[in-house]
């Protein structure tokens, strides 16, 4: 009867013991080091484009229009980038999505490790309505970083050429090491 309980006992651990793990995930329902068909089983959406190193989709976060990318190195999951799609015809709109993408991370994340403004040029530094010219033409850019144990997450304000991007970029840490070409996606 011990020998039944013990057996009981040791299962039901075992059961439990799996279950916490299996839901523990680097991005969404996918980890680092996967391959892309079990990112593609995982991700739910309908993949727009393809190659051997990408798996990109049309997605949304918090309300806002973007592309969502998967990278492999290797043939494995090294990184993730959501790119803001949507335009706006006012430059400083930009500058709200961002701040609404860093409520969102933060409170995910928790306080950031990072921030840092990058003014190349302080013509428009005094001038808030004219922020989101400055970011399209490249005299400023804002960069925001989460860390956790695995990845490190980055949301990144930037432009030129009248070209405004808005992403977040998670970095698996281990695999940023086999490719350093994924820090600069």
């Amino acid at each position: 009867m011990k020998n039944i309980l013990v057996f009981i006992i040791s299962i039901s651990y075992l059961f439990c013991f799996s279950q916490n793990k299996s839901e523990t995930y680097d991005f969404k329902k996918s980890n680092w080091g996967d391959y892309k068909y079990q990112v593609k089983k995982a991700e739910k959406l309908r993949s727009v484009s393809e190659n051997d190193n990408y798996i990109e989709y049309n997605s949304q976060i918090s309300g806002i229009a973007c592309t969502l990318t998967y990278i492999f190195t290797q043939g494995k999951l090294s990184a993730v980038k959501y790119r803001v799609s949507v335009e706006h015809e006012n430059n400083n709109h930009y500058l709200i999505d961002r701040e609404k993408l860093e409520d969102l991370l933060s409170r995910k994340y928790g306080k950031p490790t990072n921030y840092y403004e990058n003014w190349i040029s302080p013509v428009y530094e005094d001038d808030p309505s004219a922020y989101g010219y400055a970011i399209s033409i490249g005299h400023y850019s804002i960069y925001t970083q989460w860390k956790n144990q695995n990845t490190d997450i980055v949301l990144t304000l930037e432009g030129s050429g009248n070209i405004i991007d808005l992403t977040i970029k998670y970095i698996s840490k281990k695999y940023k090491e086999l490719d350093k070409s994924a820090e600069d996606l």
